[in-house]
């Protein structure tokens, strides 16, 4: 969404892996230290109606995050009987990351975000496809 906004001129250089749209992405926005905070910041300079949606993003990044790094490793028995599968929280480690509630807050935040951010994608001029789109 950065690279279209600001390097609009080079969409088809972009869209072919070249051009400093292209350089841009992954020299600066794919570097380490420009945090997805950062472009979320950016996004709503961009884009300042994403700004009421600033949580949910926030959101969706935190729940990205525990994902990639909070592994599953430890099996739970609640007292009902139910089994699943929990990692010890690094930022509490007496209590545990609650995968299924993370899911499910996902797929509760994802529809709405995804269709703003597709409807944003076609302003700039990209044709965007549901990822639950069949594949033809």
């Amino acid at each position: 969404m950065i690279c279209l906004h600001y390097f609009k001129d080079y969409r088809k250089a972009y869209a072919e892996g070249k051009g400093p749209g292209r350089l841009f992405l992954d020299e600066v926005l794919y570097d380490e230290y420009f945090t997805f905070g950062l472009r979320l910041h950016v996004l709503t300079k961009i884009a300042p109606e994403f700004k009421k949606n600033e949580r949910a993003l926030h959101r969706i990044g935190y729940i990205r995050n525990r994902f990639a790094h909070c592994y599953p490793n430890n099996l739970l028995v609640e007292d009902s009987g139910a089994r699943r599968l929990v990692a010890v929280d690094p930022r509490s480690p007496q209590g545990t990351v609650d995968f299924d509630a993370l899911y499910a807050e996902f797929k509760d935040l994802y529809p709405d975000l995804e269709k703003q951010l597709s409807a944003l994608l076609n302003t700039k001029g990209v044709r965007t496809v549901p990822l639950d789109a069949p594949i033809k």
